[in-house]
């Protein structure tokens, strides 16, 4: 009777991620079956399956559900371009505690997003959400380049010293916001061999720091 109430409280309690741990506990051992006392079991019935709708199972998803997912919010995202949160970290203005609020509002209560935790167990836990909106709208080029205007506009710079940061500009418009040592690889060293200090020694290379420092900022509450 003990093993009975074990076993129907172990199977209340099952778990899509359960269920596959033991097929494959059981497909190890049915190798030691005797295969003289194997019995075949026919059925003879047909399934009736009704309309159907998407629903999503906690702590269990296939990588192309995933993927999927992750296209749905993506897309949204986008579609919302206009939003007045996102507007704004798109062409780099600073958002506040209350944009954010906003933002997470919009995002938590579609029916795409389906939700934080949902959200989270996709893309995980963001530190900055307003960083990840931005990753994946993009920097407004014309902002991205007046980001730079003033450091531009002090000094006279060469045609590499330029392009260097034209390269930035059209990273941030594509990515969003830019971590400092990637100025020290490929592309940017395509065009020197020390990166952003070859180009632009000590000095301007500290200003270019703290301006990409100031941009991705502006994308945290």
């Amino acid at each position: 009777m003990n093993g009975l109430r074990s076993t129907q409280w172990y199977w209340s309690g099952i778990t899509l991620p359960l269920l596959e741990e033991v097929r494959l506990r059981l497909r190890d051992l049915l190798k030691f079956l005797d295969k003289g006392e194997a019995v075949i079991v026919y059925t003879d019935f047909e399934d009736a399956i009704g309309e159907h709708s998407e629903i999503y199972v906690p702590g269990y998803a296939s990588a192309e559900e995933m993927r999927q997912y992750r296209l749905k919010v993506e897309r949204f995202i986008r579609d919302h371009s206009d939003h007045i949160t996102i507007n704004k970290l798109r062409m780099n203005r600073q958002i506040t505690r209350q944009d954010l609020e906003e933002l997470e509002r919009l995002l938590f209560a579609s029916e795409e997003v389906g939700g934080r935790e949902r959200f989270e167990k996709v893309f995980g836990h963001q530190q900055s959400l307003g960083t990840f909106i931005r990753s994946l709208v993009g920097l407004d080029r014309e902002a991205a380049s007046e980001a730079f205007g003033e450091f531009l506009h002090d000094t006279a710079y060469s045609a590499t010293q330029i392009r260097f940061i034209d390269q930035i500009i059209s990273y941030l418009t594509q990515n969003g916001t830019m971590e400092p040592g990637l100025l020290y690889e490929p592309p940017f060293t395509d065009l020197h061999d020390e990166g952003l200090d070859g180009v632009f020694g000590d000095d301007g290379a500290t200003k270019v720091i703290l301006l990409l420092e100031e941009i991705n900022l502006k994308a945290a509450a």
